[in-house]
Parts: structure tokens; C-alpha cells; sequence
């Protein structure tokens, strides 16, 4: 069995995600709604540019090589966030947000590097991180919205993601600008965390090549934002 039709068996389909795939050229509206990829050059000056990926690779990677929309994406988000068993049991959710690494000092070593910087999302303030089963883990609490166990990961063309069990709240950053680690691009927990509340959903769309999306547990009604990343 395929990477590809695991996950929609025991993700997609569960979860209602209709546009996700690793062979776009085989899923026309996938295809049909694919945009491009933007390259940002020291100057300042945005062109277009080939994609960090080619489509339809052979064989599905683990990785990376999957497209989906932004708001099919952070329904993972939001069942992990919820933990309501529709996805993975309470108890294995638990034990990916556990830290997993017994000795955490080449990963800090990794983060205090400006590579490092895509690992934590720009968030310099923590001090201590380890790693859970999908992503980095914060083990102190950091600025804005960053509390202790939050877990985050991103993607090469600036993507951002986070789950914040403490807080309850989660929350994705999707473009298509490359180069990744752009500092502008970096720190999106804690930005948001210090201009808008939580106590409600807050949804932004910037354009077409930029989104961002913060729910809390409770709210969980997301706009059809239907281009694929």
C-alpha cells in the first residue's frame, strides 16, 4: 500500500479532507487549484520560480510531496488539538507530546544557529526544546502565545504550524515564498499571540500566496480557502 492511500484511509477520510493527494496531476481539482511558487531575492524583488518539489514523484515520501489546501491541513491541527479520538487515540496523542529525546544538547546546539531558527519558528526566547513524535517541543514558556509543550514544525517555502494543548489553541502560516528562515516570515506564535485574543477564532486571509489561521478548541468553522500548497 502507498504512503498516498494510507493516509486517506486513516486521515483524509475521517477527517473530511477531499484535496489532499501526492499526485496532483491525478486529482484535477488539486490540480486545477495548485499556485505558484515565489522566489524572494536579496534585493527584495519577487519572481516566479520552480517548485521546491516536482509533482507526482514515484514514491510517496514521508517528509515532504503532498498537497493539500490550508484549511484541509489544520484539520489535523484541530483533532490533535481536540484529542476527541477521531484521529488517534487520546492515549497516542499523549505520548506525542511527550519529549522524546533523553538528552536534548545537540538540539539545543542546532536551534541557537540561524538554521535553527526554521526548527523553532523564530522563537529565540526559549531556551529549552526537545522533540515529540511530529515535531519540536517548547519545554518553557515563550512570548505571545507560546506556552511549555507546544509543538511546531514548518515546510521549506516559509510553512508554519503549531498545536498549543496548554493554551488551546493551534494555528498554521502557509505561503509560497522561498527562501525558508526569512525572518519576516518567522515567530508567528508569538506575533499573533501579541495582537489578537483567543478567546474566538481569528482568521486572515493576506492574499493568495499567504495564509494564516488561528482556532481555538472550541472554534473550529474554517473558511474554503481552496488553493493548494
Amino acid at each position: 500500500m502507498r504512503l498516498g492511500d494510507y493516509m486517506r484511509k486513516n486521515i483524509c477520510e475521517p477527517l473530511g479532507m477531499k484535496l489532499t493527494t501526492f499526485q496532483p496531476s491525478q486529482h484535477l481539482a488539486v490540480h486545477n487549484a495548485l499556485i505558484g511558487m515565489t522566489l524572494k531575492t536579496p534585493a527584495g524583488e519577487l519572481i516566479p520560480t520552480d517548485p521546491v518539489w516536482k509533482p507526482d514523484l514515484k514514491v510517496d515520501t514521508g517528509g515532504a510531496g503532498m498537497y493539500n489546501t490550508p484549511n484541509e491541513y489544520i484539520k489535523i491541527l484541530i483533532a490533535l488539538l481536540k484529542n476527541d479520538g477521531v484521529l488517534l487515540s487520546p492515549e497516542a496523542v499523549d505520548i506525542m507530546f511527550q519529549p522524546h529525546l533523553e538528552d536534548d544538547k545537540y538540539l539545543s546546539e542546532m536551534v541557537k544557529q540561524l538554521f535553527g531558527m526554521l526548527f523553532t519558528n523564530g522563537v529565540t526566547e526559549c531556551q529549552k526544546w526537545n522533540f515529540g513524535l511530529g515535531g519540536i517541543l517548547a519545554m518553557e514558556d515563550g512570548p505571545g502565545i507560546v506556552h511549555k509543550g507546544v509543538m511546531s514544525w514548518g515546510g521549506h517555502p516559509n510553512l508554519i504550524w503549531w498545536i498549543d494543548p496548554t493554551g488551546g489553541h493551534c494555528g498554521l502560516y502557509a505561503s509560497q515564498l522561498i527562501p525558508p528562515r526569512m525572518q519576516s516570515r518567522l515567530n508567528w506564535p508569538g506575533h499573533l499571540g501579541r495582537h489578537c485574543g483567543m478567546k474566538n477564532s481569528t482568521i486572515w486571509l493576506l492574499d493568495l500566496c499567504h495564509w494564516v489561521a488561528i482556532t481555538s478548541r472550541s472554534k473550529t468553522n474554517l473558511p474554503s480557502i481552496n488553493v493548494c500548497y
